[in-house]
Order: structure tokens, then C-alpha cells, then sequence
């Protein structure tokens, strides 16, 4: 099979062109278009406007409710549950006016575990925030999770750093 498509393409003058177009994988149409987001956000980093109640809004302070501890597996270590994370900008920001835009992943074998990491970009209103790489364990024989729940976990681990 070919990764080439001949097309025709009518010119204003009325003429048909014949033109060969690369056909890309899903994969590949992904990957350019993550970069061509991060490249527009990193172009932005400091460009972002928030109005004085959103300023404030983010910076107020979350719930008892919100804390959990067991961060990094010390039950000693606390850490900010992930729905009141996402809840908050939604609130304020907006739906649609934040992403995670998970740039990369990939995963390590440690023992009867695999750990599944994923890199992850923070984008408000198209300008870069913040990256950063979470993990979660993967135990391919416990059937209470999946290899999508720790790609899940992996993001949102970022998420909260």
C-alpha cells in the first residue's frame, strides 16, 4: 500500500491540476499536531490574561475535603484530589479554556509492576502554564485496573505537580 494519493485540484483559472498528496498515518497527524500546539503555546508562555477575579479565584484556598493523603506512597505526604483541581478551572476559567496536552509517555518494568509515565503540558486560553511528568503504577495481574487506568492516573499525577 502506498503512503501516496493523486488528486485532482481545479485551479481559479479552470484548469485541473493533478497533485500527489502524502497520506499520514493517525499517529503521525497526531504527533504534528501536538507540536504544532506545544510551538504555539511556548510562542505564547507569557502571554496569558487573567482578569483580577481570576487571579484571585485560583489563588483561594481548597477545602479539607479536597486533601488526600498517600502522595508518592507516604501516607504522611498530602496531595489535592484531582476533581477539585479540574472543578476549580473550570469554574473559573471556563470549560474549554484549559487542556492537558499530554506531549509524551512511556512506560518502565519494575518487577511484577510497569510504570507508566506521561509528560504533560497545562495550556490556558492556547498559552503554555506549566509542564510536568507523572507516573502510576501498572500491575498487569490485578484485574482491578488497566493499562488505560494508569495512562489516566500518569496524567493526572502531572496535573497535580
Amino acid at each position: 500500500m502506498s503512503n501516496e494519493l493523486l488528486t485532482k485540484e481545479q485551479k481559479d483559472d479552470g484548469e485541473i491540476v493533478e497533485k500527489i498528496v502524502e497520506l499520514k498515518t493517525p499517529a503521525q497527524s497526531k504527533a504534528e499536531a501536538i507540536a504544532a500546539v506545544t510551538m504555539t503555546a511556548y510562542a505564547r508562555a507569557s502571554e496569558l490574561k487573567l482578569t483580577a477575579e481570576e487571579d484571585k479565584a485560583l489563588g483561594e484556598d481548597f477545602p479539607d475535603e479536597a486533601f488526600r493523603s498517600g502522595a508518592g506512597g507516604d501516607e504522611k505526604l498530602i496531595y489535592i484530589e484531582h476533581a477539585f483541581l479540574r472543578d476549580r478551572f473550570n469554574n473559573v476559567l471556563g470549560r474549554g479554556a484549559w487542556s492537558l496536552v499530554k506531549r509524551r509517555e512511556w512506560t518502565e518494568e519494575k518487577g511484577t509492576a510497569v510504570i507508566v509515565y506521561a509528560e504533560v503540558m497545562l495550556c490556558v486560553r492556547g498559552c503554555y502554564v506549566a509542564e510536568a511528568v507523572g507516573e502510576m503504577a501498572y500491575y498487569p495481574a490485578n484485574n482491578r485496573t488497566t493499562y488505560a487506568d494508569a495512562m489516566e492516573g500518569a496524567k493526572t499525577s502531572a496535573f497535580r505537580r
